[in-house]
C-alpha cells in the first residue's frame, strides 16, 4: 500500500502544471538604465541651460584665496543690453574686502573673467574656456599679462595696449576692449559710487588713443577765450602737456613746440602750474600759442593725457594720429611731426 501511495502522488505531482511566471530583468539592468536615462537628461540639460553664475564666478577666483559673495548683473549705462555678471570678493588671509571679479562676455568668443582690487585695478584676467582658432589652442596670457595694475583711466587713454600680436586676433581685441572699457566703468561706479566717477570722468569715458576720434574738448585759455573740438578743425594740432613746477619740463616743451611748427603743425599748451607758475611759462616761453591753465588736470584728465610732458597729436578731422610720454624728443616726437606734418 505504501508504495502504491507513492506511486499515486508522484504522478500527481506531475500531472499538475504550476502557472508561468512573467520574465523579469535583473535588478542591476534597471539600475542601469535609469543611471544611464539620468545622465542622458544632465548632459541635455547642461547643454540647453547657461552654467549657474555662481559656480562661473567660484572658477574665476578659484585660484585666489577669496569667497564669492552672492552675484548681481550690472548693465552699460549706454548700452543696457550689455550685462556684466559681478561678484564681491572677500579675502580670508586679509580678512578684508578682496576686491571685485567679474565676467564680461564677448560675441563668438569665450567670456572673460576678471579679478579687480577695492581700487578697481586689474588683479588677474583669463578666458572660463579655452580659444581655439583654426584648430589651434591660443594662450592668451601674453596678452591679458600687459594689463595687470592698470585702472579705468589708464586704460581708456593708454597708445597701443589693446592690439595683439596676433593679427588673426584684431576682432577679439577690438571686442575686448570695449567690453573691458564698459565692465571697469560699472565696476568703478559699484565701488565707488556714480558722484566720484562723474568727478573723476566729468567728460565719461571714451577711448582717446591713437587711431581713435576724439569726441571731447572742452577749456579756457588763460586769456579766458573758451576752446572746443571746432578750435581743432581745419588744421593738424599739437597738444603738449607741460609741468609748470618743473623747469627742464617747461624747456622740453618748448623745444617740442618749435620742432612742431617747423613741420606746420599748430601748438596748444596745457600746463598743471598756478597762476605765477603759469604766468612765468607764458612770459618765458610762449610765443603766440593758446595756453590752457589745467591745475585740477581735469582738461588733461578728459584727454586721458597722464604724464608730463606728453604730445597728442590730432589730425585735420579730430582723429589721434599719435599720444605718448616725450623723454627723448628727437625720438619720442620729432619722428611722428615729420610723419604727419605738412
Amino acid at each position: 500500500m505504501k508504495r502504491k501511495n507513492r506511486t499515486t502522488d508522484t504522478g500527481r505531482k506531475k500531472g499538475t502544471s504550476s502557472p508561468k511566471k512573467a520574465w523579469q530583468p535583473k535588478r542591476w539592468i534597471v539600475v542601469l538604465l535609469v543611471f544611464s536615462l539620468a545622465t542622458n537628461v544632465f548632459f541635455i540639460w547642461r547643454n540647453i541651460s547657461p552654467p549657474n553664475s555662481m559656480d562661473l564666478l567660484r572658477d574665476a577666483a578659484s585660484r585666489a584665496t577669496y569667497t564669492v559673495t552672492s552675484p548681481i548683473v550690472l548693465r552699460d549705462q549706454e548700452d543696457p543690453s550689455y550685462r556684466i555678471l559681478v561678484g564681491e570678493l572677500w579675502e580670508h588671509k586679509m580678512q578684508r574686502m578682496g576686491g571685485y571679479v567679474a565676467l564680461f562676455p564677448l560675441s563668438n568668443f569665450p567670456d572673460v573673467a576678471i579679478i579687480v582690487d577695492p581700487q578697481v585695478k586689474i588683479v588677474s584676467m583669463n578666458l572660463v574656456s579655452e580659444l581655439r582658432l583654426g584648430g589651434s589652442r591660443i594662450d592668451m596670457n601674453p596678452y591679458f599679462s600687459k594689463f595687470f595694475g592698470l585702472g579705468l583711466e589708464a586704460l581708456a587713454g593708454n597708445t597701443g595696449i589693446f592690439n595683439p600680436n596676433d593679427p588673426v586676433l584684431s576682432r577679439f581685441s577690438d571686442q575686448f576692449r570695449d567690453g573691458l572699457l564698459k565692465t571697469l566703468q560699472a565696476l568703478f561706479i559699484r565701488a565707488k559710487g556714480r558722484a566720484e566717477f562723474e568727478r573723476t570722468f566729468p567728460q565719461g569715458i571714451h577711448f582717446a588713443s591713437a587711431g581713435n576720434r576724439l569726441r571731447v574738448f572742452e577749456a579756457v585759455d588763460v586769456e579766458g577765450r573758451p576752446m572746443g573740438l571746432q578750435d581743432l578743425l581745419d588744421r593738424q594740432t599739437v597738444i603738449i602737456y607741460v609741468d609748470n613746477n618743473c623747469a627742464a619740463c617747461e624747456v622740453k616743451s618748448s623745444i617740442i613746440r618749435d620742432l612742431a611748427e617747423d613741420y606746420g603743425l599748430r601748438v596748444i599748451f596745457i600746463g598743471t602750474g598756478d597762476d605765477e607758475k603759469t604766468q612765468n611759462f607764458v612770459e618765458r616761453y610762449v610765443r603766440g600759442e593758446r595756453v590752457i591753465q589745467d591745475t585740477d588736470r581735469s582738461v588733461a584728465r578728459s584727454l586721458f593725457l597722464t604724464d608730463t610732458s606728453s604730445i597728442m597729436l590730432i589730425d585735420r578731422d579730430l582723429t589721434i594720429l599719435y599720444k605718448g610720454y616725450v623723454d627723448d624728443v628727437s625720438q619720442d616726437a620729432e619722428p611722428y611731426f615729420k610723419l604727419f606734418g605738412n
